[in-house]
């Protein structure tokens, strides 16, 4: 089996990059989180509660739900801020190639220009707001993507963890130059973008025939869930991000998140997976 995929696109200003990526991000893995494991023999065990908190955005109308958990969160929120300030540090550099100040050190026209000031009445007009959209979104955006990805871990060679990804959802941000306004790029707004895409995380997590890795036994427990939280207990996970602008050969990657998990080989092919995932169910 193929592990299974998730995809959303923002397209919005670097501030607010942060508050999307955490809302998505902290909503998946309160779906993927459980309270601690106490077992009574191998294969008797009870769950510990699992505590939340409401979090209120800073640079958006919004509020989501996370686990109350700080080691948790800060582990989640560092790997964010490492792909932000990555992507809006590279888009800056692309703002200020494309527009550079002049000698009075304003800078020119073009780079103050209102889409929105633009009659609607006219095609022409329209036409010449599309085109000077798309001018000015290629030559000062950077785009990203970064992934959560939820894995398995074979202890296949003694000290060597081969790690099986079941899951994955990824993020790919389209960050505006400060200053634009976001709504021409935008048919609804980035906080009914949010809720649309949360209301589907829910919906996508409760599908009753969507795969979850059986529960296991205490000596299986950490190939499934990440054990060293002292609160709480999720599915293994990482994050990874790759940042570049539009046709860019300067794309990069990063990171994990996950503690533990040992080295990380890829995803291995189907047939695999499936023996696998059989010898978790056993």
């Amino acid at each position: 089996m193929n592990a299974r995929s998730t995809a959303f696109e923002f397209t919005c200003l670097g501030k607010r990059i942060n508050e999307i990526v955490s809302a998505i991000f902290h909503s998946v893995i309160f779906n993927r989180c459980f309270g601690k494991f106490q077992y009574k023999q191998q294969n008797s065990y009870s769950i510990g509660t699992l505590g939340f908190e409401e979090i209120i955005c800073d640079f958006i109308d919004f509020t989501y739900i996370r686990v109350a958990s700080v080691d948790l969160a800060k582990t989640v929120n560092n790997q964010i801020k490492i792909f932000v300030d990555e992507l809006r540090a590279l888009n800056n550099q692309y703002s200020n190639a494309a527009n550079p100040t002049n000698q009075t050190g304003r800078r020119p026209a073009s780079a103050l220009f209102n889409l929105d000031i633009v009659p609607e009445s006219s095609q022409q007009h329209k036409k010449a707001q599309r085109r000077s959209l798309s001018s000015l979104y290629s030559t000062t955006s950077a785009t990203g993507s970064i992934s959560l990805e939820f894995l398995l871990k074979n202890k296949s060679r003694p000290f060597v963890f081969d790690s099986l990804v079941w899951e994955v959802w990824t993020l790919k941000i389209n960050c505006l130059k400060d200053g634009l306004n976001e709504s021409p790029f935008n048919k609804t707004s980035i906080e009914d973008q949010l809720f649309d895409k949360i209301t589907s995380i829910v919906s996508i997590v409760n599908q009753p025939n969507a795969f979850l890795p059986a529960m296991p036994s205490e000596s299986e427990l950490d190939n499934v869930f990440d054990t060293s939280y002292s609160d709480i207990q999720p599915y293994n996970f990482k994050i990874s991000y790759k940042v570049g602008g539009k046709d860019s050969n300067d794309a990069r990657t990063s990171g994990s998140s996950e503690k533990g998990l040992g080295q990380m080989l890829g995803q291995p092919g189907q047939e695999r997976l499936r023996k696998f995932f059989e010898k978790l169910s056993l």
